[in-house]
């Protein structure tokens, strides 16, 4: 695992340096909802991380050294994610754009993973004001009609009348996933996720 992580990773950063990536200097941030979460060796041991761990990272990185993903001769889009929830998601479901190395598949053993499920609860002003919603009626009457996409993410949901994507509801709640469902009650929104990452 940690060998195709660091193939993946550095596939992520070549094609970046090749095509201008997304912020069209070539360069990659640090910052896991745009480009890779890293962090320093320095950093990760200073937040209670182990020098063994830090340590097979590297032995990863120079046993895989030159080695990249490609499809058809070219670098793929090597994105990656910290849990799938059990199940990956199409990248036409999440950018809009198909690429036919990235679609859904099930995705077993992740169960005991830190964000396999997680759950949040808004209350009502709170759930209206991030989804730029009137406050009205009871939110049991909010949530009309949800559609998932094949890899069980949100394709659209309607609340309150007005239409949302899985990728803006989970920026909008500040969410780990679109793998979503809700439950309403009088005093508001629980909302489950499955999964944490792309």
């Amino acid at each position: 695992a940690k060998k195709a992580q660091a193939v993946a990773a550095r596939t992520f950063t070549l094609k970046a340096s090749l095509t201008g990536g997304k912020h069209g200097d070539g360069s990659v941030c640090a910052d896991s909802a745009c480009c890779q979460a890293y962090i320093s060796p320095e950093e990760y041991l200073n937040q209670h991380g182990a020098e063994s761990a830090v340590e097979e990272a590297r032995a990863a990185a120079e046993v895989t050294s030159g080695q990249v993903l490609t499809y058809e001769g070219t670098l793929i889009e090597a994105t990656y994610f910290s849990c799938s929830g059990g199940k990956t998601e199409d990248a036409l479901a999440v950018w809009g754009t198909d690429y036919p190395y990235l679609r859904s598949v099930n995705s077993p053993g992740e169960e005991a993973a830190t964000h396999y499920s997680d759950t949040e609860f808004f209350d009502a002003e709170q759930f209206c004001a991030y989804l730029g919603i009137p406050l009205q009626g009871s939110p049991k009457d909010w949530v009309q009609n949800i559609t998932y996409t094949s890899g069980g993410g949100v394709a659209e949901a309607r609340i309150c009348g007005k239409l949302f994507s899985g990728v803006q509801l989970r920026k909008l709640l500040g969410l780990r996933s679109t793998s979503i469902s809700m439950t309403a009650a009088e005093e508001g929104i629980t909302v489950m996720t499955k999964g944490y990452g792309h």
